[in-house]
């Protein structure tokens, strides 16, 4: 491929490829410390610590207390205060998510509520008063997803049309700024509203404003919160008459739902169902309720437009792909190089295209710098003498950047596959331990520049590759102009170190999916530089 093609697309996914250059992913530590109340473990946590005791709100006489239930792979930290969800942790992961007060019941935030009874399955709370008695029960339903249901008994001989709100999770941002590599992956902080007529999305969800308040009347099938790989999920069992997004501050924002009955004898029941876990869309489907619709790979910026709006499609499809080649070859590094072995067959007809048109460009250099000396005092003629020449030989000045253009869709859609699926946490390939990690094939004492601490082999590999096709690429260049012969020098030394600029903190499947690609195109380019053109 040449130079400009490899420019062109590396420019085009720079905004992409910042997002993943940092210094090492801190590792979170989330190590709970356990003390036992009544025969039960209650959590004692950091998180729970330094957001939940220091909320000004909470009356000094009321005592928060804690507990959990845990699945194979689950920690949820329970609180008397309101009786909600307060913390959730994946714990094979040791990922925790920035919510807080899943499932409260609007008005009763700060009231506390009994542990009435607990299990290793389940825990129910009990609030109570001369008006109201509100029963809270959690029962984990399996190992990903629990199901909470609130039963109101309403002791008041006034009117029992009554409108409840839920507030299905509070979004706590200022928690990710020490758990995660907030910088690198705080954009793909996403919340969202699924109801019949939309899904509503809003990514950056680490930084909010009064813009962000919407209150709209619709039947909510579920609201979600996303990270890199993870999701909540929370699909109310009643019907919903409306949803509410509610701006508290610029890191705190919540999402409600609204309830409207006329109750029967004062009581009324409000059931959801509560997932937790990775953003696997074939574990998703299996709820059917829709939760597939959380997964989506558009990227949310003016990038969606350049790839004409195809880009979660085109993952969706790639995605589907690579599946069927796991179930023949049980590797996901293998399937990546398929992948690649596939696209680049697809696009090779644009990619000899574009080759071809910058070949016949640099076979008309001599005639154009003839031109441009001769009618450097008249663009008039000049422009018009161009296009003749251009008629002449049939050749379209913008033949060699709109098949890289049409290839858009394919490169971003890629970036956001290989960078945000699920299936390559912990998946190896020869000495990589974790595709959706950088290689590191062992780390350093000390920092160094641009590399920090660690060795990454892949990005290296895929500078020499680069470093041969800028080689080639020289080797076949017909340059008249002695300042542009410099430039194009200059650019073949700086480009593949710009390369280990931009890939060496992204996943390393990333990086073997474009050393693939670019071996393939490196060969590609070899076979066009012996081709005579033929005008």
């Amino acid at each position: 491929m040449e130079q400009r093609v490899l420019l062109a697309i590396i420019l085009s996914l720079v905004v992409l490829f910042l997002f993943n250059y940092q210094q090492e992913k801190v590792k979170l530590q989330s190590k709970l410390n356990f003390q036992t109340v009544d025969n039960k473990e209650l959590v004692d946590n950091p998180i729970s610590k330094s957001k939940a005791l220091d909320d000004s709100s909470i009356s000094h006489e009321t005592s928060e207390k804690f507990a959990i239930l845990e699945t194979e792979n689950l920690h949820l930290e329970f609180s008397s205060l309101g009786g909600v969800l307060k913390n959730v942790v994946i714990k094979k992961y040791s990922q925790p998510l920035p919510l807080t007060n899943i499932i409260s019941l609007s008005g009763f935030e700060n009231k506390e509520f009994v542990l009435e009874n607990i299990t290793n399955e389940s825990l129910a709370y009990v609030y109570e008063d001369r008006f109201i008695r509100i029963n809270k029960n959690y029962k984990l339903a399996d190992n990903n997803s629990i199901i909470s249901t609130i039963h109101i008994k309403n002791f008041s001989k006034m009117s029992k049309d009554n409108s409840y709100t839920i507030e299905n999770y509070k979004i706590d941002a200022s928690r990710m700024d020490n758990s995660v590599n907030f910088f690198v992956e705080k954009h793909l902080l996403e919340y969202s509203i699924a109801t019949r007529e939309e899904v509503y999305r809003k990514n950056n969800a680490y930084s909010f404003s009064s813009k962000e308040l919407k209150n709209k009347e619709s039947i909510v099938q579920w609201i979600g919160f996303r990270n890199r790989y993870f999701c909540l999920l929370v699909k109310p069992e009643y019907s919903s008459k409306s949803y509410k997004i509610n701006y508290i501050n610029n890191k705190n924002l919540n999402i409600n739902t609204t309830y409207l009955t006329s109750q029967e004898n004062g009581t009324v029941n409000l059931s959801s169902l509560i997932f937790i876990g990775p953003q696997d869309f074939d574990l998703l489907k299996k709820y059917n309720s829709n939760f597939e619709e959380i997964v989506n790979f558009k990227v949310g910026s003016f990038m969606d437009y350049m790839a004409f709006g195809l880009i979660d499609n085109v993952a969706k499809i790639m995605l589907k792909i690579m599946k069927i080649f796991y179930k023949i070859f049980h590797n996901w590094g293998i399937c990546i190089i398929l992948l690649a072995l596939g696209v680049y067959t697809i696009t090779y007809p644009l990619t000899l295209k574009s080759m071809s048109s910058m070949k016949k460009m640099q076979s008309l250099q001599p005639e154009i710098k003839k031109i441009q000396e001769q009618n450097k005092n008249n663009p008039q003629k000049l422009n018009k003498e161009m296009v003749e020449l251009y008629r002449k030989h049939k050749f379209n000045p913008f033949g060699g950047c709109l098949p890289v253009f049409l290839q858009m869709p394919l490169f971003v859609s890629l970036y956001q596959v290989l960078w945000r699926s699920f299936i390559f946490k912990n998946a190896n390939f020869l000495w990589i331990n974790d595709l959706s990690e950088p290689d590191r094939i062992f780390v350093l004492k000390n920092n160094l520049p641009i590399i920090g601490n660690e060795l990454n082999l892949l990005p290296f590999l895929v500078t020499i590759i680069v470093f041969f096709q800028q080689r080639i690429s020289l080797r076949n260049m017909v340059i008249t102009d002695e300042a542009q012969a410099s430039q194009q020098k200059l650019m073949a030394n700086i480009f593949p170190f710009m390369i280990i600029f931009f890939f060496y903190k992204v996943a390393s499947g990333l990086a073997l999916y474009f050393l693939t690609f670019y071996f393939l195109s490196t060969l590609t380019q070899l076979r066009m530089s012996k081709v005579k053109l033929i005008n």
